[in-house]
């Protein structure tokens, strides 16, 4: 354990096997089935195949790369309860760049089930980091912004502000 409560959320997943096994959801049992209405069974089994997700290779590989970059980012941003404090009130260093991993793709392919996965393994089980000094900041390590079809780019540029 460090001293930084985001480089330790961060270095939770190094190994694509560990990824797996965390963003992995297995199926939920529809048990007696043959005892119930058509339509019922339909809604069952269909929910609970909705409730199966197997990552693939390619979206374990995708989200070790997210959780590497947050993790280099936490490295350099917050390698301390101090850092951290002190960045919160260092204007310029809100200011700082960084890169927000953008996932686009045609319909049906997978992109909110990456995130979804990429949910379950960073949202953490605390919604603030306490800083031994009264100090307590919101925890918030996964942000989803949907930009649905625009007619502008001003309109884009609505959405992601209004985040």
């Amino acid at each position: 354990m460090s001293d930084s409560p985001w480089i330790d959320h961060f270095a939770i997943a190094s190994q694509q096997d560990e990824i797996r096994r965390r963003v992995g959801l297995p199926g939920k049992h529809v048990g007696e089935i043959n005892k119930m209405p058509a339509g019922v069974a339909c809604e069952k089994l269909e929910e609970a195949l909705a409730s199966v997700h197997c990552p693939s290779e390619r979206e374990c590989e995708i989200i070790q790369e997210i959780v590497e970059q947050s993790l280099a980012h936490a490295q350099v941003a917050y390698p301390s309860r101090k850092a951290m404090i002190a960045r919160a009130y260092n204007f310029s260093a809100i200011r700082d760049p960084y890169v927000p991993h953008l996932i686009t793709g045609p319909a049906g392919t997978g992109k909110t089930q990456l995130l979804a996965a990429v949910q379950r393994l960073l949202l953490p089980s605390f919604t603030y980091i306490n800083c031994n000094d009264g100090h307590s900041f919101p925890f918030l390590p996964v942000r989803r912004v949907v930009v649905e079809a625009s007619t502008s780019i001003a309109q884009v540029f609505d959405k992601l502000i209004a985040m």
